[in-house]
Parts: C-alpha cells; structure tokens; sequence
C-alpha cells in the first residue's frame, strides 16, 4: 500500500514546478492501493487557501482544485480516519531529540506507521529521510 502525503496531490492540483513528477508518480501507481488521510484533505485546502491569498491562483481556480481533490482522490482512494492512536505516534515523532518533523508530516508519518503503509510518498526531501529512518520504504519520486 502507498500512502500519499499532501506534497504529491497538490502538486497536481495546483500546478507547480513539482507537478510533472508528481503526475508521473501516480501513473505509475495505477492498480496498485493507494491511501490518503483526512488530514491530507486539511492539508491540501490549506495549500489551495495560501495560493488564493498570495494571489497565485484564483477564486475559480481554487473551486476547480477542491472538486478535483474530491472528485480524483477522495472518491478514488482508500481514505483513512485519524484516531487518538495516531496523534500520540505524531507527538512521539516528535518528542524524538533533534527531530526535523513539523507536526503535519510527523501526522502523515504516524497515520502511515499505525496503518500497516508499506510505502511512503512524498515529495518532501527531509519527511522521506525520516520515512525510511522509521521503517518504511520510501522512493525518491
């Protein structure tokens, strides 16, 4: 199972320099199960939201990428509930000494490492360091 953090979808939702890898990686994935998060969901509307105040994107662009996220990964994919499990994981990632985790990533992580994820995606350098330094396979995209 690949778990896709909110790096890989708003590449693709909103269109950046990341977008083409982004868009290749889930070609590739095709048939394979892929899991996001509810916290994904908060995560990818935080980006579209910061697009739309830098005025990046607009309102109408905005609209698209929010149906988008429902219409080809809500419906399409495996969506996980968090759980208190889950929280604790995160706040134990990040009790750990020196650790580079922002609480977001260290949520995907521990919702990826409480829900039997095989394989972490992300297209955030530092979060798939700490993927494989977790236990968990991590391919560069």
């Amino acid at each position: 199972m690949h778990y896709l953090d909110s790096s890989v979808l708003a590449a693709i939702l909103l269109r950046d320099p990341e977008s083409e890898r982004a868009e290749k990686l889930l070609l590739s994935l095709r048939g394979e199960p892929q899991l996001i998060s509810h916290w994904t969901g908060v995560e990818v509307s935080s980006a579209i939201a910061r697009r739309l105040r830098m005025r990046e994107i607009s309102v109408r662009d905005a609209a698209r990428a929010r149906q988008a996220y429902d219409e080809e990964f809500v419906a399409k994919h495996d969506v996980l509930m968090l759980n208190a499990a889950d929280y604790l994981r995160a706040r134990s990632l990040l009790a750990i000494d020196g650790t580079r985790l922002r609480a977001g990533d260290a949520l995907h992580l521990a919702v990826a490492l409480n829900h039997g994820v095989s394989t972490f995606r992300t297209l955030d350098k530092d979060l798939r360091e700490l993927a494989v330094e977790s236990g968990l396979s991590a391919p560069a995209i």
